[in-house]
């Protein structure tokens, strides 16, 4: 991801994910709140990150998107129980 981050002027998209990926590890989060804010702001970055590939076509990129389409799959029927 920080190969990527250099080829654009968008950088908080990367910042993004790499600090999303590495609080997955380090924090407990409120699963319910979290699923529900993670769907919009996951479409967003897809769409960045489509646009951003386009004409690179980075094999890690594509992967990204994978990866976050599939997450984004698992969390699909969560809902805010309180």
């Amino acid at each position: 991801m920080e190969k990527c981050r250099k080829m654009t002027d968008e950088k908080v998209w990367f910042d993004n994910m790499v600090i999303y990926f590495n609080n997955l590890y380090l924090q407990e989060f409120d699963v319910e709140s979290y699923a529900l804010e993670y769907r919009d702001t996951s479409l967003k970055t897809i769409e960045f990150l489509r646009k951003f590939n386009k004409e690179r076509n980075i094999a890690a990129v594509d992967f990204l998107i994978g990866l976050i389409e599939y997450k984004l799959e698992y969390v699909a029927n969560i809902r805010k129980i309180s």
